[in-house]
C-alpha cells in the first residue's frame, strides 16, 4: 500500500544518540497507540561492537534500544519468523527498506501490516570481518566510535581505524543513504552531521560500481583464481542464506533430498554450486544491503558476486532499485528488452 505524503512523519534530528533518543520516542508513540504488536530494532549484542536484534513489546523493553553504526543485521529477516496478528514496527535503513519492497512486491508481507520507521545512514555499517583482518587472532576487548574512525582495545594494543577500511562493501559507494519509503523517518539536520573525511568523499565522487568495473577489466583466468580462492575458506555454513531476508524457501534447494543436488561435502565446486546458483536467485532481487558478507564467519567475500548483479541490471534495464509495486526484472519483460543473446538466421 503507497504512503500518502501527509500520513509520513519526519523528525528532523542530529547525531547518533540523538538519532537513538528519536527512535525511543517514536516507539514509544506506536506502542502506547496500540499501532504495533511490537517493533523490531537493535539492543547490544555479548560482544563489543555488536547488536542483537529486540523485539520491543512493551513500554519497558524501549531503554534497551540502541542504533549505532555496527547494527549489521537486517531486520527484515525476522519479519518472516515471528507471528504477529497486527501491524509490526520495524527500524531499517534504506537497502533494508528495499529489500522488505522485494519482498512485498512478491507478496510475502503486506505493505498495510509493516510500520516502517526509516533511518538515514550517516557512514554506512561497520563489517567485523574487516576488522579482523586488521586486527588478526586479537581478541576485541572494547571498541568505540570517534567520528570518522574507530578506537579498538585488544589484549595486546590499542588501535584507531579509519572508517573506510572496515565499512561494509556497499556502505562506502552507496548514494541513497536517505529511506525512500517510510511511515515515520528521521531526517538528519546537514548542521549536526559529523564531517565527512576526505577518505570516505572519495567514494561519493566515483562510480558505484567502480570496484566491479576494474575487476571485470581483470583476465579471466585471474577472476576465477581470485573467486576460487576465496570460496575454498567457505564451509557451506549457510550464514550467508540465512542473513538474507530475500531467502525465504521453506526449503532451501541446497537441503533437497529428492532429489539431492548436494552431497555438502568440502569439494570446491558444491560450493561454487551454492554460491552461484543462489546469486541467480537473487539476480534483480538483491537491494545490496551485505548482511550476507558481514554474516560470514570465514570472511569470504562474497560482496562482488551480488553487486555484479546489480550492475547487470542497471545496465541492461535502467534499473537502480526495486521500486513498490513494480514486477521482477526477471520476471517480465517488454518488446524493448536487450535479445542480442537471441541467434536469427539472416
Amino acid at each position: 500500500m503507497e504512503q500518502k505524503e501527509e500520513n509520513k512523519e519526519i523528525e528532523k534530528i542530529g547525531k547518533m544518540e540523538e538519532i537513538q533518543n528519536s527512535l525511543k520516542r517514536i516507539v514509544k508513540q506506536i506502542l502506547l497507540e496500540e499501532e504495533v504488536e511490537y517493533v523490531l530494532g537493535f539492543e547490544p549484542g555479548p560482544l563489543p561492537l555488536t547488536a542483537a536484534p529486540l523485539f520491543i513489546e512493551s513500554e519497558d523493553d524501549i531503554e534497551r534500544l540502541i542504533w549505532t553504526d555496527y547494527c549489521n543485521l537486517n531486520l527484515v529477516k525476522f519479519l518472516l519468523e515471528q507471528p504477529h496478528t497486527k501491524k509490526v514496527g520495524i527500524i531499517l535503513k534504506n537497502c533494508e527498506i528495499h529489500s522488505l519492497i522485494v519482498l512485498i512486491n512478491e507478496k510475502q508481507i503486506k505493505r498495510e501490516d509493516v510500520i516502517i520507521i526509516g533511518v538515514p545512514c550517516d557512514y554506512g555499517i561497520i563489517d567485523l570481518n574487516k576488522i579482523k583482518k586488521i586486527i588478526g587472532n586479537s581478541e576485541i576487548i572494547k571498541g568505540s566510535i570517534e567520528g570518522t574512525k574507530i578506537k579498538i582495545l585488544t589484549h595486546k594494543e590499542e588501535q584507531i581505524i579509519n572508517f573506510d577500511k572496515i565499512l561494509s562493501d556497499s556502505c562506502l559507494f552507496c548514494k541513497n543513504k536517505i529511506p525512500d519509503e517510510f511511515d515515520y523517518q528521521i531526517e538528519v539536520s546537514a548542521k549536526k552531521q559529523t564531517p565527512n573525511s576526505e577518505e570516505l568523499m572519495k567514494y561519493q565522487k566515483i562510480d558505484e560500481y567502480q570496484d566491479v568495473i576494474e575487476f571485470e577489466a581483470k583476465a579471466a583466468q585471474e577472476r576465477w583464481n581470485y573467486f576460487t580462492s576465496e570460496l575454498e575458506k567457505c564451509t557451506l555454513c549457510m550464514a550467508c542464506r540465512n542473513a538474507c531476508p530475500l531467502c525465504y524457501c521453506k526449503i532451501c534447494f541446497i537441503d533437497q533430498n529428492q532429489p539431492q543436488w548436494f552431497d555438502k561435502n568440502d569439494d570446491l565446486s558444491e560450493k561454487v554450486l551454492f554460491h552461484m546458483t543462489r546469486a541467480l536467485h537473487l539476480a534483480g532481487r538483491c537491494a545490496g544491503c551485505d548482511a550476507c558478507s558481514r554474516a560470514c564467519p570465514e570472511g569470504v567475500d562474497i560482496h562482488l558476486i551480488y553487486k555484479k548483479l546489480r550492475k547487470s541490471v542497471r545496465d541492461r534495464w535502467n534499473i537502480e532499485k526495486v521500486e513498490l509495486g513494480s514486477k521482477s526484472v526477471l520476471g517480465s519483460y517488454n518488446n524493448e528488452d536487450p535479445q542480442e543473446f537471441i541467434m536469427s538466421e539472416e
